[in-house]
């Protein structure tokens, strides 16, 4: 019984090498794996650092060990065009808008977005960009991270197209302010709309400062980042009290006309 076990263990302990080591060899390509397979077999020897629960691979530390010895190249030789893939458990909708928010992120404004699908529960779809190198995977792991996600996933099928894999069962929207029933939030200046996100509530108290002239446009969302209603009025505006459907989880708070009507920023409290 003590030697099943034993051969059990020892062959748990070969597949989850080969898989790590087969991931790393992808990541940094099979030519400099090669000639560094020394230093990688002494930085990745201690197995379980690089594996969360025992049960899949921890992209995060895999990423950060490589670029910390050099062995991730994300520069081209000169400016050019990538893909990047992305799959996901989550809403389509709500998806695209986290896809959109990371890239804006990290400084790409304008992006083709192409070959999009949702088949048995998961949409995937993939980003045209340009420059002179890959988005470092490193930045788009936090990225995730601060929205709810955990990547399960990436392929490098060349230089120029990666793949993220995304579980977002607990995605959120990262620019989303929280507010608690009964608490008061002071808005400072906006940069683009504001983003309220709630757990409860049916009121929404809203009042601009003395010296602006809002003209209000109020948007309701379910956790789908479904529309449930919209509010606007076209006439300048010194206190608005939003009515929240059932099922409301996000606000986003802006002006009909130009967000320089709030530039001194807005005073909100939740009922």
């Amino acid at each position: 019984m003590v030697k099943k076990l034993l051969v059990f263990f020892v062959f748990i302990s070969v597949i989850y090498a080969d898989l790590l080591h087969d991931k790393i060899k992808e990541l940094c390509d099979s030519k400099n794996y090669q000639i560094h397979q020394n230093l990688i077999n002494l930085i990745f020897k201690d197995k379980s650092r690089f594996y969360i629960n025992s049960e899949r691979l921890n992209y995060q530390a895999i990423i950060e060990e490589l670029k910390k010895n050099s062995l991730l190249s994300t520069k081209f030789v000169a400016t050019q065009q990538f893909t990047i893939t992305f799959k996901s458990n989550s809403n389509a909708l709500f998806f695209l808008k986290t896809i959109s928010s990371i890239l804006n992120s990290v400084g790409y404004n304008q992006f083709i977005t192409q070959n999009a699908s949702y088949l048995n529960n998961q949409f995937a779809c993939s980003v045209s960009l340009e420059n002179d190198s890959i988005i470092d995977p490193e930045i788009l792991l936090n990225e995730f991270d601060k929205r709810g996600c955990i990547v399960n996933n990436i392929n490098k099928y060349s230089p120029t197209h990666w793949e993220y894999s995304v579980d977002s069962t607990n995605l959120k929207l990262a620019e989303a302010q929280f507010i608690n029933i009964k608490e008061q939030l002071s808005l400072s200046k906006p940069i683009s709309d504001y983003w309220i996100e709630i757990k409860a509530g049916t009121k929404l108290e809203i009042i601009p400062n003395i010296s602006d002239s809002w003209f209000p446009m109020v948007t309701c969302y379910d956790k789908s980042l479904q529309i449930v209603k919209i509010e606007k009025i076209e006439e300048k505006t010194k206190k608005m009290v939003v009515e929240l459907p059932f099922g409301t989880k996000y606000i986003k708070i802006s002006d009909i006309y130009s967000l320089n009507n709030i530039k001194r920023g807005l005073t909100i409290k939740l009922y």
